[in-house]
């Protein structure tokens, strides 16, 4: 039985731990992950390849219109894909050629929720012209969808049926998780599965 140099280095990386738990409960005299003679496996990492513009290109070309600017996005600036999913048009800016990272979408159980980004730092990534033309164009040819309910006279306001009903609006900083609601929940369940 082979095992993936990958799984070698996750066990050794729990397996002194928990020895190291029985040497402080006494159960065994000393940690042998700390002698000499144990080397740790190696950390090799494969080289990462960025997608050709053909790639990309054929990528675009099948997924569904409303969904490109995610391909673009993502293949453009190098966001991650809960980066990509919390942005929002206000992150955009224009006139200075950037747009800033300032939440992400993430799995926190089985919900998605709003959350800041990893490492809990905001940043700036520059907007390359290809990138801003094409999410420029959606945005022109984008319409939003309105919804119209019928109230009657005696409608009153819907109160908020879970505490963790909450809204980020563009460009406030996200502190900690926030349920979606649940169109944008559907969205980015349809483009990325659990």
């Amino acid at each position: 039985m082979t095992i993936a140099e990958s799984t070698k280095r996750v066990v050794f990386d729990h397996v002194p731990a928990i020895l190291a738990a029985a040497v402080e409960d006494e159960r065994i005299g000393r940690n042998p992950c700390q002698s000499k003679s144990v080397t740790p496996p190696k950390r090799t990492r494969e080289p990462v390849t960025a997608w050709t513009h053909a790639q990309v290109a054929a990528k675009r070309a099948n997924i569904a219109e409303r969904y490109r600017p995610l391909i673009t996005l993502g293949a453009g600036l190098g966001l991650r894909a809960g980066e990509v999913y919390g942005l929002s048009p206000d992150d955009v800016d224009w006139l200075r050629g950037n747009i800033t990272i300032r939440r992400q979408v993430k799995i926190v159980g089985n919900r998605r929720v709003f959350a800041p980004p990893k490492g809990g730092k905001v940043r700036s990534v520059p907007l390359p012209a290809s990138v801003r033309d094409d999410l420029a164009a959606y945005l022109a040819n984008k319409v939003p969808r309105r919804r119209s309910r019928s109230r009657g006279a005696n409608h009153a306001a819907r109160r908020p049926r879970s505490r963790w009903w909450s809204r980020t609006t563009a460009g406030e900083l996200c502190t900690g998780p926030v349920r979606l609601g649940r169109r944008h929940e559907r969205s980015v369940r349809s483009v990325h599965p659990m």
